[in-house]
């Protein structure tokens, strides 16, 4: 097999989320949809906090007998539980941010997959209703939820009650972590095109290693508090420069896709600049 005909491998997996950053950070008109899924877990975070400042801290305090405090103890008690009151409504915001930013972004994020894939000299695909798009995102999450969510619960009870399979269980945990990403992520470039979740099986297997550096990738950097959303833009152009590198190594996997006509097979880089007309890699 010839270097321009060689599929992305582990290390461009890995590498793939850099080459994302690069092809955002080059480009000023993608940074409003990149900040998308940052300003909903922001506004969801902060509608979560207030709605537990007007109707669960007013509840707490009328159930502890402290809405109407009379001396320090009662004053202390008040203000106790309003601050428990207040942390319990942060927590329950940042994770319904967690859940709702994925879909409710989606959008967003496909539009960054079109730019990519115009870069990448990609025929444009046929337009979705924002709905059709919200529905994707939702589709891609709680499929990515029912594959691992089983399967980690699992790992766990059988880490507590047998603890040195620890050295078993952990890494085999970090793995369908990094699937469930993976899978997550390539929703976005995958199902607009229509590929089906059976064909997407398929695909991702023919392509298993670069799907696991990809995946182990970004479940590192999900690690990071809050960076699971701050790195969805960055997931979304990564999976659909990674997804159509794989289509142009392998012609006769999904045929019925398109090809990218200005994508350089022989290493990760971003194109030098974007909105230059591409020269085509054919005679190279």
């Amino acid at each position: 097999m010839s270097k321009l005909q060689r599929p992305p491998g582990f290390w461009e997996g890995v590498s793939s989320p850099f080459v994302a950053m690069s092809f955002l950070s080059k480009d000023p008109g993608t940074w409003p949809a990149a900040l998308v899924p940052t300003v909903l877990f922001a506004l969801i975070g902060a509608l979560g906090m207030a709605a537990g400042a007007h109707w669960l801290t007013p509840l707490l305090v009328d159930l502890t007998g402290l809405a109407d405090p009379a001396g320090t103890w009662a004053q202390i008690g008040n203000w106790l539980v309003t601050a428990l009151s207040l942390l319990l409504s942060a927590t329950a915001g940042v994770l319904l941010g967690f859940v709702l930013t994925p879909p409710l972004s989606a959008p967003a994020l496909e539009h960054l997959v079109g730019v990519q894939e115009s870069a990448l000299g990609v025929p444009p695909r046929g337009k979705l209703s924002m709905i059709a798009e919200v529905w994707c995102g939702l589709k891609a999450q709680v499929f990515a939820l029912a594959f691992a969510m089983p399967i980690l619960a699992g790992l766990w009870v059988l880490e507590f009650f047998v603890p040195p399979l620890a050295v078993l269980t952990v890494p085999l945990k970090v793995l369908i972590i990094s699937l469930a990403l993976a899978w997550n992520l390539f929703d976005y470039p995958l199902t607009l095109r229509g590929v089906s979740p059976a064909d997407r099986i398929g695909f991702i297997g023919q392509h298993k290693s670069a799907v696991i550096g990809f995946g182990l990738a970004f479940a590192t950097l999900f690690w990071i508090p809050c960076f699971g959303v701050l790195m969805l833009p960055v997931g979304a152009v990564a999976a659909t420069r990674l997804v159509w590198r794989m289509l142009v190594a392998a012609p006769q996997e999904l045929p019925e896709l398109p090809r990218p006509t200005t994508l350089h097979l022989g290493a990760m880089t971003p194109e030098p600049d974007i909105h230059a007309p591409a020269k085509s890699d054919v005679g190279r």
